[in-house]
């Protein structure tokens, strides 16, 4: 089952995905996400005490609001990388939603490259925990 069924618009979901946005962008500008209490935790960390993939991602994203590029890339160093192909991918959704009112689809011939990143994002969950003192630098 898709999120969109053919009632609704895909421009709908598009506008209130941008909304959802600038209020998580404001929220970031505005409050830190080391002592603000609304932030959620990482529910993987909670139980079993190890760094998931994106373990970070919410003070990256605060460090990249702040203009700090390395302190993001401190907290969780994959994020920062993919950052820039995340970005694409969204305005190239966005622009299909909004301006053509289209449904965007990832074509097949992209399956092997998401597949690829799903490996890299499970191998840097993993290296992340070693407990290796040259590794540090990858724990947020």
């Amino acid at each position: 089952m898709t999120l969109l069924t053919k009632a609704k618009s895909p421009r709908l979901f598009w506008l209130l995905f941008v909304g959802v946005a600038f209020l998580a962008l404001f929220l970031l500008w505005k409050f830190d996400p080391a002592t603000a209490g609304f932030f959620p935790p990482c529910i993987f960390y909670e139980v079993t005490d190890l760094y998931c993939p994106g373990c970070g991602a919410t003070r990256a994203c605060d460090a990249l609001v702040a203009g700090e590029i390395n302190q993001a890339f401190g907290y969780n160093p994959l994020f920062i990388v993919c950052f820039p192909f995340v970005i694409f991918f969204l305005i190239r959704s966005l622009w299909s939603g909004v301006v053509k009112n289209e449904k965007f689809e990832i074509h097949h011939r992209f399956s092997k490259y998401i597949l690829v990143f799903a490996i890299v994002v499970v191998a840097f969950g993993v290296v992340r925990n070693l407990p290796f003192d040259g590794l540090l630098w990858m724990t947020p």
